[in-house]
């Protein structure tokens, strides 16, 4: 990677990226000030269409999950509860007949 750019990257970078105030798509490996094409004061920092669309997908496929687990425990807790009603009611009924 040229070395402007690459120290362009560097400092982009370490600001994070929401911090981004342009791009530079020219590079020069010359020593010294040299004039290369970018663009500032676009939102190069912000995500794009596509990242947001992939973050939603991703947060889609978490609630898909959570929802399932949900059920799972759900099913798997009425079952223990419904197990635990039937204990009950046979100890009342031996209680009942013991009086």
């Amino acid at each position: 990677m040229p070395r402007v750019l690459e120290r362009y990257l560097t400092v982009a970078f370490s600001l994070g990226r929401t911090r981004i105030v342009g791009r530079a798509w020219e590079s020069s490996k010359e020593r010294g000030v040299k004039l290369i094409n970018t663009a500032v004061g676009f939102a190069f920092g912000n995500d794009s269409l596509n990242d947001e669309m992939e973050q939603l997908s991703q947060l889609n496929n978490q609630l898909t999950k959570l929802e399932s687990d949900r059920k799972s425990l759900l099913a798997k807790y009425q079952k223990t509860f419904d197990k635990q009603s039937k204990q009950i009611e046979s100890l009342l009924l031996k209680l009942e007949k013991s009086r």
